[in-house]
């Protein structure tokens, strides 16, 4: 069976940081369907030294070595190889970049810089376990398999050319100098060595390094896959794209082991994942049959034979989803028709998922035993809130795929009938909803104070204050919530729910709006002493009734910047909890959510036409956790291919 891995990994700005490309960032989204950039790094996973003068290696050595070198050393050449595993690399991606890194640990003293070669591998080659003793620059004696200057794998396969098999025109070339650092060779011709081989994988044998083997003393030592330090072993950085979607990942063909001439059998394609990007085309090929293509298919597909020779027929499938292809094979030994009679079916048993979300679609196999029960089956269909379905001229097995859209226990029951007698299974499946919740605590929160000198504020206390005190000063309450960190990227917000704890009231029914602030603000360190109702003097960086932050910055409009409409409104009376949800809040934090710089948060209004309307609230500081302010979020996961996945930056050392 041939499994197709795409593996997602981008790395923004990898190679600029390393290597000074200019390459731009691709923010994330989950409704684009452009093809992905990605851009993986790979270890070598072999790596050995050719030594001229002699049947030496350094198969497990930590160094490598390229160029000839001096008198002293006999002015041998020396000559690297080292190969990469691109397996990690889907199938069908197109490379768009190669770029080799090697760790110069060693350079001959007064020697200048000389330019070092790439060349692609035409024969294959062997690491061995020899570790040359010391520096490693005179080799060891080859141990089994080892790659040496006679053998690709000692002692039984020579090079059809002593010194390696490889190709003469280089791919790439770089000039080394003395400088113990790292050193990079990236060209085009790397990169098409790099398709090349992930297009053939057998003709992967990777790359030989040769330095100036005209003059003497020119050799240097680099790092190998097996060096102490990690970070100095050989890396290949490949950036490759691959078509936006959700690739697939498997296919697998299931039908009967055995049947029998002039008589129909069924085969069934299965592909994963659930979330593979529909619709499918299913290329079908079998033993003395006729090709056959199925377009715009689901996640399973059928198909039934009937073959008029015995022996052993094979059947292959490819499933296509635009994306990737992946393949399976199934054998079944036709014999002749039994002379014997009818054989009753004994039970029909239901196989598929335990567990599923409204709106998916899922997928369950009935499978009838024995194996040498009469065909052709009929398989009757019944589910929970589905049509009834009726599928004949069926094999040992059959399939249907069902989409709910309520929540609750299904019960699926399938009856197979192959004229001789007839048999039932059931299946349950419990199908939740596909929405999540989170429970959000505010970031920050303040009180306004009306103060004509805007000297007041309390972001480290206990309490906030919304309305008018008896003596007519206004109080304003704003909060904020870190909607970004609480919720993924490509989540959309159905509900939103703001829960207050109302802990003192000057008396009557207010309504308490919410608008959403425009400006930035701070909460500081300010905290008010006793009912805190009339404010402390601000800290630098807190919000008052004049300044976003005190006393830098100043609010456009005195008692804070935000939307003239209210996203919300409730009446609020006597001491206890109150909430806030309306569609207005799920707008704010989706855009909050969407643009989270834009985050600001928002600013509490009460009844400031009249005085003795003030209400006081608890804060995120109020020593009773469960008083504090909470923001209850609903939402559901875009499940849309993402374009781009990033790692964290690595910066070359």
């Amino acid at each position: 069976m041939l499994f197709q891995k795409l593996a997602k990994l981008s790395l923004p700005f990898l190679l600029a940081a390393l290597f000074g490309w200019g390459i731009t960032a691709v923010v994330p989204t989950a409704r684009a369907q452009t093809p992905t950039s990605v851009i993986t790094s790979l270890a070598a996973n072999q790596d050995n030294t050719l030594f001229s003068e002699s049947s030496n290696s350094n198969g497990a050595g930590p160094s490598i070595f390229a160029g000839r070198t001096g008198a002293n050393a006999g002015t041998g050449i020396r000559r690297a190889v080292l190969a990469f595993d691109l397996s990690s690399i889907p199938a069908g991606a197109t490379i768009v970049s190669a770029t080799l890194q090697l760790h110069l640990s060693k350079a001959p003293s007064g020697a200048s810089g000389e330019a070092f070669t790439l060349h692609p591998l035409t024969s294959d080659w062997g690491e061995g376990s020899s570790i040359a003793p010391g520096a490693g620059g005179a080799g060891t004696a080859a141990t089994t398999d080892d790659a040496t200057w006679v053998s690709a794998f000692h002692p039984s396969t020579a090079w059809t050319t002593p010194g390696g098999d490889f190709v003469a025109t280089a791919s790439a070339t770089q000039t080394v100098g003395t400088t113990i650092t790292f050193y990079t060779w990236h060209s085009a011709g790397l990169a098409q060595d790099v398709q090349a081989w992930l297009d053939t994988p057998a003709t992967n044998f990777g790359w030989i390094l040769r330095g100036n083997e005209a003059g003497t003393k020119t050799a240097r030592r680099f790092d190998s896959r097996q060096s102490a330090t990690a970070a100095f072993r050989p890396q290949l950085w490949v950036e490759y794209t691959v078509p936006a979607g959700t690739p697939l990942v498997d296919v697998t063909l299931t039908g009967p082991l055995t049947g029998t001439i002039a008589t129909n059998t069924t085969f069934t394609a299965t592909v994963s994942p659930l979330t593979v990007t529909l619709p499918i085309t299913y290329i079908w090929q079998a033993t003395d049959q006729m090709a056959s293509t199925q377009t715009g298919g689901g996640l399973s597909g059928n198909i039934a034979y009937t073959w008029a020779t015995t022996g052993t027929k094979l059947i292959t499938v490819t499933a296509d989803n635009g994306v990737n292809m992946v393949t399976d094979t199934w054998s079944v030994e036709i014999a002749s028709a039994p002379p014997t009679p009818s054989v009753p079916l004994a039970s029909v048993t239901i196989s598929g998922p335990l567990t599923g979300t409204i709106t998916s679609q899922y997928s369950f196999t009935a499978t009838v035993a024995p194996l040498t029960a009469t065909l052709p089956i009929t398989y009757n269909w019944q589910a929970t809130d589905q049509m009834a379905s009726t599928q004949t001229g069926g094999g040992l097995s059959g399939n249907i795929a069902y989409t709910w859209a309520t929540t609750g226990t299904k019960l699926i029951t399938v009856t197979a009938d192959n004229g001789v007698n007839v048999v039932t299974g059931t299946w349950s499946v419990e199908i939740a909803t596909n929405e999540l919740a989170v429970g959000i605590t505010a970031a920050k929160d303040n009180t306004l104070y009306q103060d004509t000198l805007g000297g007041l504020s309390n972001g480290a206390g206990d309490y906030f204050f919304v309305g008018r005190t008896g003596g007519g000063s206004a109080r304003r309450g704003v909060l904020a919530f870190d909607v970004a960190t609480a919720l993924p990227s490509n989540a959309t917000v159905v509900s939103v729910t703001l829960q207050l704890h109302l802990s003192k009231d000057a008396g009557g029914v207010h309504d308490l709006a919410l608008h959403s602030l425009t400006a930035d603000w701070g909460e500081g360190t300010d905290n008010a002493a006793g009912e805190e109702g009339a404010g402390a003097p601000a800290t630098a960086g807190s919000a008052t009734w004049l300044h976003q932050f005190y006393t830098d910055t100043l609010w456009s409009n005195a008692g804070g910047d935000f939307a003239a409409v209210a996203s919300a409104s409730t009446a609020v009376a006597a001491e206890g909890f109150y909430t806030w949800s309306t569609p207005g809040m799920v707008q704010d934090v989706q855009a909050w959510l969407d643009a989270p710089s834009a985050n600001y948060g928002w600013l509490v209004m009460g009844n400031e036409a009249a005085n003795n309307t003030a209400k006081r609230f608890d804060t995120r500081e109020n020593p009773t956790a469960a008083n504090r302010p909470v923001l209850l979020v609903t939402y559901v996961l875009d499940t849309a291919p993402q374009t781009a996945v990033y790692l964290p930056l690595v910066m070359r050392p």
